[in-house]
């Protein structure tokens, strides 16, 4: 019993961890892409495609360029709200440590 929530325990905390770390850059992701379209003057429907599509372009490069320096400086992590990355196991070797083969979350 113990075994099992103790796997329960680091799976909820890579979860959360991974929720906060998605969560801190797509703040930072806005924040940059705000800044970009800032000043740029067009019709709403326009307006709203360019920031969507800016928005999502600096998510993105914000979380890959945090992530990958954060593997030469560990403490750039904190850029995306925790320095610990969350760690995923293979659903194999998640099946092997909950009884009856279940994945977890009702999977």
């Amino acid at each position: 019993m113990a075994g099992v929530l103790s796997c329960l325990e680091d799976d909820l905390s890579d979860l959360i961890i991974s929720w906060i770390r998605t969560g801190v850059a797509v703040v930072g992701g806005s924040v940059i892409a705000w800044l970009a379209v800032r000043g740029i003057k067009l019709d709403p429907a326009s307006a709203a495609a360019v920031v969507l599509a800016v928005g999502g372009a600096c998510v993105t490069l914000y979380q890959v360029a945090v992530s990958a320096l954060q593997r030469r400086w560990p403490w750039v992590g904190l850029l995306l709200g925790s320095t610990k990355a969350p760690s995923y196991s293979s659903v194999r070797s998640t099946r092997e440590r909950r009884p009856g083969g279940r994945t977890g979350w009702g999977v």
